[in-house]
């Protein structure tokens, strides 16, 4: 009789347990990739953060210092992106209408103009989008910065608690960490080194095609390769129709194909290469 009513209390109490942990991962579930971006982000850096920490001896304080400098690092580019946008777009806008274009049908004219008219109507909507979302962008921020800082922090004793939950003997709890450390090492370098050759290249096409500050521009390809779910085509795509539109057509469409090979060259093959290599599994 005992024995059931323990069995029924241990029951209730795995129940009671699954419930909490499903209502817990529904409350976290949109903020996981900021959390997982705060880990990488804190891997990533953590070396900088001790160099850092061994000058001022406050982890704290270490760890603040480290994130002011990466938010200036990626604040910067992003200001000059906006900045060079908003100046190309307003001359285009004033010398769109100075424009001799009367080799083009009327047709291939009404074409364009409902091509515009379609890419407006969907920036509009992008827009607005991002308007509703801003709230919500604005917290994931927050809690991407507030986790940085505590795995910063707290990093090893955070790595020692993780370790301790495994159900594995020691031996192989090493082995684990030390699959996962060159797994990590090979995917962070790769997409480093991969990120810094798109910058280099992307700058040296700029150069050869006469866009202005080739190395300015580099570097903002360099961050904007690093950043996942974003990509250097957000530059040299409309590097190249900003060039079609002024006239150098051929310049422009060089821009734009040149882009595509150093893409797919080095990002679907290069960067797939290396971590393959440095972490010995397979590509896909």
């Amino acid at each position: 009789m005992l024995s059931s009513r323990t069995n029924q209390s241990k029951l209730i109490l795995s129940i009671v347990i699954v419930f909490i942990l499903i209502l817990c991962f529904f409350i976290v579930k949109p903020f996981v990739l900021s959390i997982i971006t705060a880990a990488v982000l804190a891997y990533l850096f953590y070396p900088i953060f001790l160099r850092i920490n061994s000058k001022v001896k406050n982890q704290s304080l270490s760890a603040i210092v480290l994130i002011l400098l990466l938010i200036l690092i990626l604040a910067v580019p992003l200001y000059f992106v906006i900045q060079g946008l908003y100046v190309e777009t307003k001359f285009l806008v004033k010398s769109y209408s100075s424009l001799n274009l009367p080799e083009i049908p009327q047709e291939v004219l009404g074409l364009i103009n409902e091509g515009m008219q379609k890419i407006a109507g969907f920036l509009a909507e992008k827009a607005s989008e991002l308007i509703f979302s801003l709230p919500l962008l604005i917290l994931n921020l927050f809690i991407l910065i507030f986790s940085l800082f505590y795995f910063l922090k707290e990093g090893p004793a955070l790595v020692s608690c993780a370790e301790s939950l495994l159900p594995f003997q020691k031996s192989e709890k090493e082995f684990l960490k030390k699959e996962f450390k060159g797994v990590t090492s090979a995917v962070v370098n790769g997409i480093l080194l991969t990120s810094l050759l798109e910058g280099i290249l992307g700058g040296v096409i700029f150069y050869l095609f006469g866009i202005s500050s080739p190395i300015l521009w580099g570097f903002i390809m360099f961050i904007l390769a690093i950043i996942p779910g974003v990509g250097t085509y957000l530059i040299w795509i409309p590097a190249g129709i900003i060039k079609i539109i002024e006239g150098n057509i051929l310049g422009g469409i060089g821009i734009i194909i040149l882009g595509i090979l150093v893409i797919m060259l080095i990002e679907f093959l290069l960067r797939q290469k290396i971590i393959h290599d440095k972490s010995k599994i397979h590509p896909i």
